[in-house]
């Protein structure tokens, strides 16, 4: 184990032993919210030199190597840092994930760093990998942690904060870089979304080490960050919003902390629960906790939400930090603006505060109910549909491979019934030749 190790698990023991020296309470439950690791890029713009699938031989969207190795290093450091919480019990755990294959394997590298077959739960001597069941929720029905679910109530408030006088500052603010991007590229820039998807692929080719096209500045580039951040900000400012994009996911916490101040009755304690999300949907949870710092989530980033209870267990109290650079052993403690005590709030002020963003029927509030909102309930039918119809096929093809089977065997007794036809009318005939030569003869 080399120096340098030892003095980073040093600093991190000493920095959680003074958080609990300060507050003497007894930690009860994690909830971790992550953003996958680094990926490919979602899309290229016409004539890109890396869009070749040679360069994102996995396909687009797909975790890298370099997302891989984040999100293991990540568990490998949430394991130092909750070392004398945690346990090594996978039925401790409860995990979830959107159901992008790269937030699926993300969820799954953090696990790898995270836990250990050890004790009963060795069950090869040559790995110490311990699978850890993770849950997922089709992308069309997931209403916690994917992005772009069908709701027209969200969409069009989305539509609506970007057609804001200051949404549009932009223009005028950077009207010079835009007018660079509009001469090369060829394309005119009126909203931040086209900015943000063209920075998107740049940001990750040059984290590759490719290069960036001739024209592009250090001036640009800084001002390409300043408008992400800008998007990242604006895409989650509104109450409704809030609601519809983060209400569930609030509610799913709620549920969990409410459970971990009960009584356990025996059963095995859940100490962890996971969410494996993206970047919309964690800065759309800081953004309903009044904790975003208007920079956009980067790969790997973590909202750790502690639990803890005052030694008598009478009372709860919630805590939350951030830990936006996987590769720095550096959690930030935040301020909850509306809780008293600020960094340290009471559990009840806590859910009184998130029960105003948690929807009482989220398909009603957007308007999914409604036949006049749009293809929502008809895309779930066919959904369906393409479901069953799957299903007929398969029946159809098991049908038909039968009959065929059954065909073949039909086939394969008449020939062998013919063959022994043939073979006795033979012999019958040749025992008739050997006879009437044998009378010849005589």
């Amino acid at each position: 184990m080399s120096p340098s190790f030892l003095i980073v698990f040093l600093i991190i023991c000493i920095n959680h032993s003074l958080v609990i020296g300060e507050d003497p309470l007894q930690l009860k439950l994690v909830a971790i919210v992550h953003r996958h690791g680094d990926r490919a890029p979602l899309n290229f713009l016409p004539g890109d030199p890396y869009s070749d699938d040679i360069f994102w031989p996995d396909g687009k969207s797909q975790l890298l190597a370099s997302g891989k190795d984040r999100l293991y290093q990540l568990g490998e450091s949430l394991r130092l840092y909750y070392d004398n919480f945690l346990t090594h019990n996978p039925r401790e755990v409860r995990a979830r994930s959107s159901d992008a294959d790269r937030c699926i394997e993300s969820a799954e590298m953090l696990f790898h760093g995270l836990y250990k077959a050890k004790g009963r739960w060795i069950y090869n001597s040559k790995t110490d990998y311990l699978p850890i069941p993770i849950h997922t929720t089709p992308t069309m029905y997931d209403r916690m942690l994917a992005e772009g679910v069908y709701c027209p109530v969200l969409n069009k408030e989305t539509q609506a904060v970007f057609e804001r006088p200051e949404s549009k500052s932009f223009l005028t603010k950077y009207s010079t870089t835009l007018a660079v991007l509009t001469q090369n590229l060829g394309l005119k820039f009126n909203d931040l979304g086209l900015v943000f998807g063209i920075f998107d692929a740049w940001m990750i080719e040059k984290s590759q080490n490719y290069k960036l096209p001739s024209w592009m500045t250090e001036s640009i580039w800084n001002d390409l960050i300043e408008m992400v951040n800008l998007y990242s900000t604006i895409q989650n400012d509104s109450p409704i919003i809030h609601r519809l994009r983060a209400g569930n996911f609030l509610a799913d916490l709620k549920k969990y902390f409410i459970q971990s101040t009960e009584p356990s009755n025996g059963k095995q304690p859940v100490k962890l629960i996971t969410y494996s999300t993206h970047d919309t949907m964690l800065g759309s949870f800081m953004s309903t906790l009044k904790i975003f710092n208007k920079i956009r989530v980067p790969y790997g980033a973590a909202l750790l939400i502690e639990l803890l209870a005052s030694p008598d267990n009478k009372q709860n109290y919630v805590q939350i930090k951030y830990w936006n650079d996987t590769h720095v052993n550096e959690q930030h403690k935040l301020t909850l603006p509306f809780c008293e005590s600020g960094q340290l709030c009471k559990l009840d002020q806590f859910l009184d505060y998130i029960d105003q963003f948690i929807p009482t029927d989220w398909e009603s509030e957007c308007s999914l109910n409604n036949t006049e909102s749009g293809p929502s309930a008809e895309d779930n039918k066919r959904f369906d549909d393409q479901e069953n119809d799957k299903g007929w096929e398969w029946v159809g093809i098991v049908a038909a491979t039968c009959l065929s089977i059954i065909t073949v065997i039909i086939v394969m007794l008449f020939a062998s019934f013919a063959y022994d036809l043939y073979k006795k009318s033979y012999r019958v005939k040749r025992s008739d030749r050997e006879k009437q030569e044998y009378d010849r003869i005589l």
